[in-house]
């Protein structure tokens, strides 16, 4: 998409100059360059790997989604698609008029490009769901830039460009905030008088009652004392099982270990430590159906089952589907010993838990 959206920007550069030599450069070097790095990685099934939605990739490229999740959802991104036009063709007397003149063109081309950019990349790419959230940065640029010719803004004085900053910052404190939140609420729980009744005091945060007895609350969170997680905030039954982990016999006897770990702990590959996995059929993740697929799926259990491991690291999700694939843990519940259980690092109605086995 990216590729497209700046073969579009040349090729309108190239028709307002009426010159190709732009376009035919861009496109030749690019193509030089992709040689360059694709044709030595070819050995190790690059055509597999990286592709445009061919199996197995296509499951998640699905032109009827991408509609419906455009006229059914995305109230930001239609919003700022109706702003946008409207501000850049009410500015001119006409169409000829605003075409007549390339900058502003660039700049409506750009950002109507970035919006078709975030409206396919929330369905082919839906987790987070927040991962197209850049679309707002272009789209309040353009507004703001043709804002000014009618609120007399100047943004290169440093009182109006504080104030904008401000603004959005206030606007968007909730990204932030989160970081702030705990260090916020403890002080001014500290300076808060203290409730000596014992009356049962209903509150904004008491009045319904959580009947999700999965969820671990921030108070029980705490820092590690792993060097590799420093100064991160981990469940306190997390940083327990880790620690039951570390102190395992087959760790401690400090002969070398295979490890599996499909868990979100990757930093434990300096603690224990273990030989990481290589190889041109090794994923870079275990997300099933986006790192990984069928083939690698049965690479896994194949070596499960002629018992490769020494220890192995599962993170079961029921709520995820396959996040980490459910057919792996089958046969790992099959061939191998559950010998612990505890906490994944996971909030809300995506709990999980990291199962550890060994071989029986």
């Amino acid at each position: 998409m990216a590729f497209l959206l700046c073969t579009a920007l040349l090729a309108a550069h190239c028709l307002y100059e009426k010159k190709v030599v732009p376009l035919l450069i861009f496109l030749g070097g690019l193509s030089i360059i992709a040689l360059a790095f694709i044709l030595p990685l070819t050995k190790y099934n690059f055509s597999y790997w990286f592709n445009l939605g061919q199996p197995p990739h296509n499951a998640r490229v699905d032109p009827f989604d991408i509609i419906d999740e455009f006229f059914s959802q995305s109230q930001w991104i239609k919003f700022y698609f109706l702003l946008v036009l409207l501000l850049a063709f009410t500015h001119f007397k006409n169409v000829r008029a605003f075409f007549s003149n390339k900058t502003p063109v660039f700049f409506l081309l750009l950002t109507l490009g970035i919006l078709a950019q975030a409206s396919i990349l929330q369905v082919t790419s839906y987790t987070p769901p927040d991962n197209n959230i850049y679309f707002h940065s272009f789209a309040v640029a353009f507004i703001l830039s043709s804002l000014t010719r009618y609120l007399g803004f100047d943004f290169y004085k440093p009182k109006s460009l504080l104030l904008c900053g401000f603004g959005i910052m206030l606007w968007w404190s909730g990204t932030y905030w989160t970081y702030f939140q705990r260090i916020a609420q403890r002080a001014m729980s500290a300076s808060a008088a203290p409730h000596t009744s014992h009356e049962n005091v209903v509150n904004r945060k008491t009045y319904q009652i959580d009947l999700d007895t999965t969820e671990i609350p921030m108070s029980q969170w705490r820092n590690s004392s792993l060097r590799s997680l420093q100064k991160i905030y981990l469940p306190q039954q997390t940083n327990a099982g880790i620690d039951r982990l570390l102190h395992m016999d087959i760790l401690k006897s400090g002969k070398p270990v295979r490890v599996l770990n499909m868990t979100e702990l990757t930093t434990l590959a300096v603690e224990i430590p273990y030989q990481l996995e290589r190889g041109p059929d090794q994923p870079l993740w275990y997300h099933y159906g986006v790192a990984m697929f069928e083939r690698e799926a049965e690479l896994f259990e194949n070596r499960i089952r002629n018992k490769q491991y020494d220890l192995i690291l599962f993170e079961y999700i029921p709520s995820l589907n396959n996040f980490y694939p459910f057919r792996v843990r089958d046969v790992l519940q099959q061939q191998y010993q559950k010998v612990d259980s505890f906490a994944a690092p996971r909030r809300g109605k995506t709990y999980g838990t990291i199962e550890v086995y060994t071989r029986p």
